[in-house]
């Protein structure tokens, strides 16, 4: 799939819509969130998903060194969090069938376990993926301690360079 480009029209789609480097942050993190509904899978997600957004920022942001090395944590961070956590939301998962599963074969009384319970209780999923998400595109991120993205003039994209170099 990388060496055939098949995500080059995906890629080209972000980087339009997108006009500043925390929504491109929160565009890439959805796109996981895409990717593990449609794999269906959180370690093919990441596999698949993780380069093609370190590819779009690479590709798409001007800044230093360190801020750069920061975005990229960034976009690990979005890539294992709406890996692992975004698969407790998709209800076709095969995390869904493999907890029905062995919930069902542990606890036989559970029988009456959906996976519509599982996505309506599972808490810490809703608050991680969603806080993530909002917290980035918001920029409230920088009240967190060591989660704040580079602030605009240190960082910027490429298309909008006219603004920022001198």
């Amino acid at each position: 799939m990388r060496l055939m480009n098949a995500f080059d029209p995906v890629a080209a789609l972000i980087s339009r819509m997108v006009h500043k480097v925390r929504h491109l942050i929160f565009a890439n993190g959805i796109l996981c969130l895409l990717g593990n509904a449609a794999l269906s899978d959180e370690m093919a997600q990441i596999v698949t998903i993780g380069p093609i957004i370190k590819n779009i920022t690479e590709e798409n942001v001007v800044g230093s060194k360190e801020d750069m090395y920061t975005l990229a944590l960034r976009n690990a961070t979005m890539s294992d969090a709406m890996g692992v956590l975004g698969s407790q939301l998709v209800p076709w998962h095969c995390y869904m069938g493999f907890f029905l599963g062995i919930s069902a074969s542990v606890y036989p009384l559970a029988t009456a376990l959906s996976v519509g319970q599982i996505i309506t209780h599972n808490y810490m999923a809703w608050i991680a993926v969603g806080s993530m998400l909002v917290l980035t595109f918001t920029g409230w991120d920088r009240f967190i301690p060591l989660f704040k993205l580079p602030a605009e003039p240190q960082v910027y994209l490429k298309s909008e360079a006219a603004k920022y170099e001198k």
